[in-house]
C-alpha cells in the first residue's frame, strides 16, 4: 500500500497539530506531531510512505499533483484544522479528481471535535483518524480486522463513529514502532526558543490532568507513553541526525518521578539532544528543573494565564500567583530560560483589572 502523509498550504503558516490550530508568530513552524507518529503507526514493510509539508512552500502545490497522479497512491492522510478545513477540502477534491479512487483520511482538532459536522459537510472525506498512538489505523488500512474505536469512516451508506479517547486501549496495545524522523528532517522548522536545527517534536504524555477552562487538552483522557516506546523514538531521531527537541505534551511535568526517568533516559544515552517543553507551575521544583538543565533542557514554557488571583481562580485554579513567582525563580538559579504565555482580557475581568 501507498500512503501520502500531507499537510497542505495555506494563505499563511498554520500549526494545525496535537489537536490545536493556530497561526505561526514569528513565522515559527514545527514539524507535524500528528503525522510524525502515523509515520510510527504506518511503518511497516507492507506501506510504502510518503511525506509533504507544503505549508513550508506555501506558494507551491506542484509536487503533491506530480506525486498523486505519477505514483500509485492509495490512500492520502491530511492534517487539517479549524482555520484551514475549506481549503484543504478544495486541494482534497483537486487531488481526488487527478486520482480517481484514492481513499482520504484526515486529521486534527475539527476532525476530531466537530467530526459529525465534518463528515456531512465534505463528502469526499472517506474518515477520520481520531487518535494517533493507536496502531489500529494500520490494520484498518491494510483491511485486517481491528478495533476501529478511534477511526470515523463511511461504511456503505452509513458512517461509523469513533472518538479519540481510546486510552485503556493504547495502554495495552503494542508498542509504537520507531517514526520514521528521515521523512520529517528539515532546516525549515524552527521555534523561537531552538538552540539547535535539525528539530523534532515529540509527546511523551498525552491529554491533560488539569481543567484550566480556556483548554482543549482536559477533554483528552491523559496517556503516558513507556519509557521503552521513547527510547525507541529517540533512537530513530538520533539516527536521524536530529539535534533540538520540542516536547509538546500539554504538562511535560506532570509526574516529576516520570520527568526523572525521561532526563535519566536522556543521560544515560548520550543523545545530546537540546530541547525545551510546557511546564505547570504546581508541581516545578529546583531538583526536578535541575535534571531537566542536565540533561539537555535550555527553556521551559509556563502558562502563567495573570497574575490577577480571582482570574486564576475563575480559569485555571491549579496555578496561584506566589508559586508562578516561585518557579520563574527556581528557573532563574538554575539558569533555565522562561517562556510565559498569558491571557489578556478574561471574560470577567475589567480594565482595570
Amino acid at each position: 500500500m501507498n500512503v501520502l502523509l500531507l499537510n497542505p498550504s495555506f494563505t499563511e503558516k498554520v500549526l494545525k497539530d496535537n489537536y490545536c490550530c493556530h497561526t505561526t508568530k514569528g513565522n515559527h513552524y514545527w514539524p507535524p506531531s500528528d503525522l510524525i507518529y502515523i509515520s510510527s503507526i504506518l511503518n511497516h514493510h507492507d506501506i510504502n510512505l510518503w511525506f509533504i509539508d507544503e505549508m513550508n512552500d506555501i506558494n507551491n502545490q506542484t509536487p503533491t499533483i506530480k506525486l498523486i497522479r505519477g505514483e500509485l497512491i492509495d490512500v492520502l492522510v491530511v492534517l487539517t484544522g479549524t482555520i484551514t478545513i475549506e481549503s484543504d477540502y478544495r486541494a482534497i477534491e483537486e487531488l481526488k479528481q487527478s486520482k480517481p479512487g484514492l481513499k482520504v483520511f484526515i486529521i486534527g482538532n475539527i476532525a476530531s471535535f466537530a467530526t459529525q459536522k465534518v463528515m456531512e459537510s465534505f463528502p469526499l472525506i472517506d474518515g477520520v483518524f481520531h487518535n494517533f498512538f493507536d496502531h489500529n489505523i494500520r490494520d484498518f488500512l491494510l483491511g485486517n480486522q481491528s478495533d476501529t474505536s478511534s477511526i470515523t469512516f463511511r461504511n456503505s451508506n452509513t458512517i461509523e463513529y469513533g472518538t479519540h479517547n481510546i486510552v485503556s486501549q493504547l495502554r495495552s496495545g503494542k508498542p509504537l514502532p520507531a517514526p520514521k524522523h528521515s521523512l520529517f528532517v528539515s532546516t525549515k522548522y524552527k521555534t523561537p526558543v531552538a538552540r539547535n536545527t535539525p528539530m523534532m517534536t515529540s509527546i511523551t504524555s498525552y491529554g491533560c490532568v488539569y481543567n484550566c477552562k480556556f483548554c482543549i487538552a482536559s477533554a483528552i483522557n491523559y496517556y503516558e507513553r513507556s519509557i521503552d516506546s521513547l527510547k525507541v523514538e529517540f533512537d530513530s531521531m538520533s539516527a536521524a541526525g536530529v539535534k533540538e527537541i520540542f516536547f509538546m505534551d500539554s504538562t511535560f511535568n506532570t509526574k516529576n518521578k516520570r520527568v526523572l526517568e525521561i532526563c535519566e533516559l536522556l543521560k544515560s544515552n548520550n543523545y545530546g539532544f537540546s530541547w525545551s517543553c510546557n511546564i505547570h507551575s504546581s508541581k516545578a521544583d529546583k531538583e526536578t528543573l535541575l535534571a531537566m538543565k542536565e540533561a539537555g533542557c535550555h527553556t521551559v514554557q509556563i502558562g502563567v494565564e495573570s497574575f490577577n488571583g480571582k482570574s486564576l481562580d475563575d480559569y485555571a485554579p491549579s496555578k496561584n500567583v506566589e508559586k508562578l513567582k516561585d518557579t520563574f525563580s527556581f528557573c532563574k538559579q538554575i539558569g533555565i530560560s522562561t517562556l510565559g504565555y498569558f491571557i489578556i482580557g478574561f471574560p470577567s475581568e475589567t480594565k482595570q483589572d
